[in-house]
């Protein structure tokens, strides 16, 4: 088409918003647009809000000649029939036949996968692990959700839920979940987790319009609050304490962190580090952990990269440096 660019659709569902955006074949952000949800609660307004949301900016975005379209999802994506279907705890929706409609409202094939996993693959071709081909991605903000790479390719699992992290236990007694489970690294380690951590151990709630929440609780961190400085000791520690177990079990080289704590990684990185080196087996030079450094818009990148992946484009990355000699 004269005059247009060659982009792909990028959307990035999450708990509180939804992000549109355009990319080009490198992974770059070409254009995006944030929108708040009106409904969380209401399945049929959340597919309505989102949908409209998609076609006000491809129409509004004409200049971008869109190949294709990739959406990373809060929740599971089956892909394997026919049509692309979602399940997620938006608006408790299950098996939405979101592949069908793109092609019907909007005539673009759709590619989607789970928000982390979209993650893991924007990190292993435009990101931090370019050069690792065994990784675990951990997302840490509303909720705690994670993914592997392993030997060079996403590991969905037998049945593609790996990379439950928030899911793994680290209490016989503690907190319950709204599934009636006790004791998971989410209930601990999201953003609510925290900010409950922050007042058991002696914090005070916030006054005015501030949020109880984890930029509050950094906030706090970084002013000195000897409460809140122990309440990210304590995400460092449970971290670590996760991370240490899948290097132990499948010998990762490299843990990324995302999601919001990322932003925080100075407040718990001396204690993440500190647990690692006691419950992690091999206690080498080899392992690390980092921060993202796609930011705030590693989902949309990542939902970039499974429309670029879905179409066959072909994606370039030099690989570990023990394959390149």
């Amino acid at each position: 088409m004269s005059g247009t660019t060659d982009a792909v659709l990028a959307v990035d569902i999450g708990g509180s918003k939804f992000i549109v955006g355009f990319s080009d074949k490198n992974g770059r952000i070409l254009y995006s647009h944030r929108e708040e949800w009106e409904d969380v609660n209401c399945g049929e307004k959340v597919r309505a809000q989102l949908m409209s949301g998609i076609q006000r900016e491809l129409e509004s975005n004409s200049k971008f000649n869109v190949l294709a379209a990739g959406i990373a999802v809060p929740g599971f994506v089956d892909n394997s029939g026919d049509d692309v279907k979602i399940s997620t705890s938006l608006g408790e929706m299950r098996g939405w036949p979101l592949g069908r409609e793109f092609r019907n409202r909007f005539g673009l094939k759709a590619f989607a996968n789970n928000d982390a996993k979209c993650c893991a693959l924007a990190e292993m071709w435009f990101g931090s692990c370019r050069d690792c081909d065994d990784f675990l991605y951990i997302t840490v903000s509303t909720g705690v959700g994670g993914a592997f790479v392993l030997d060079g390719r996403l590991y969905d699992g037998a049945y593609g839920r790996a990379g439950e992290i928030g899911n793994c236990y680290i209490s016989r007694e503690g907190r319950q979940t709204k599934r009636g489970r006790h004791g998971t690294l989410e209930t601990y380690a999201a953003t609510e987790g925290m900010a409950l951590n922050y007042i058991e151990l002696g914090g005070e709630m916030p006054c005015g319009k501030a949020r109880l929440d984890g930029r509050y609780v950094a906030e706090r961190a970084r002013a000195g609050d000897p409460t809140a400085l122990k309440t990210f000791e304590l995400e460092g520690e449970l971290l670590a304490s996760i991370i240490a177990q899948a290097c132990n079990m499948l010998d990762i080289e490299r843990t990324v962190i995302g999601g919001g704590i990322s932003l925080a990684f100075d407040l718990f990185r001396e204690p993440l580090e500190k647990t690692l080196y006691e419950q992690k087996y091999w206690r080498d030079g080899e392992f690390s952990v980092v921060p993202t450094v796609l930011g705030y818009e590693g989902a949309l990148i990542g939902a970039a990269t499974v429309a670029l992946l879905g179409i066959g484009e072909h994606l370039s990355r030099p690989g570990p440096a023990h394959r390149r000699k």
